[in-house]
């Protein structure tokens, strides 16, 4: 999977099914795109963790 950010710098990613990923959180206010650069379909699922009140 590639990462796009929303100023323009990517990186690649090459994950294996069954495995669990973490990538270190964007800047407040940012976006990005997660872009499937392979041959196969993939799901993704995003956690977002907040601190307890």
């Amino acid at each position: 999977m590639q990462i796009v950010e929303e100023n323009g710098s990517s990186e690649t990613h090459d994950w294996q099914t069954g495995k669990a990923y973490w990538l270190p959180s964007n800047p407040p206010g940012t976006r990005h795109q997660d872009v499937n650069v392979g041959d196969k379909p993939i799901e993704v699922m995003v956690v977002e963790l907040q601190k307890a009140n």
